[in-house]
């Protein structure tokens, strides 16, 4: 599963619009890259991973919720937002907005209910972000 993330403005970021894309992939990769049904909601996420995702990171915002994007901190607001998740039989990929002075994505994949692997998309120039739940960058 891969989605496009797209943010404008200079000062507070914006989300423009998310794109949740499923690869289109050759069948012989097709078999390498085993499927990922959507978690559109946090509520979606397994209880017992939100709860190792926030004693990890700290309180999660629903998606479309506002929550600190930048380093100006707001009130009792998340630093961190919910953009999508997927699932398969025995894998749990959920990817985050994460706030702050460097404002990036987070996927974190979890298999059997404990944390496997993480990594961070950071945005290109033109604020957008592509990232695949599936796979890390350095591995594709």
């Amino acid at each position: 599963m891969r989605i496009r993330h797209s943010v404008m403005g200079w000062g507070i970021m914006r989300v423009v619009r998310t794109f949740v894309l499923l690869l289109v992939i050759g069948s012989a990769q097709a078999e390498e890259q085993p499927s990922c049904t959507p978690l559109e909601q946090w509520q979606e996420v397994p209880a017992g991973i939100r709860e190792d995702l926030e004693t990890l990171i700290g309180p999660i915002a629903e998606e479309g919720a506002r929550f600190n994007a930048t380093d100006v901190v707001s009130g009792d607001l998340a630093s961190n937002r919910f953009l999508t998740a997927c699932r398969s039989s025995d894998l749990v990929a959920v990817a985050l907005e994460r706030g702050g002075r460097g404002y990036h994505i987070e996927v974190f994949q979890f298999r059997e209910g404990q944390l496997a692997t993480r990594w961070t998309q950071l945005l290109d120039q033109d604020g957008k972000a592509e990232i695949n739940l599936l796979q890390a960058p350095d591995a594709r």
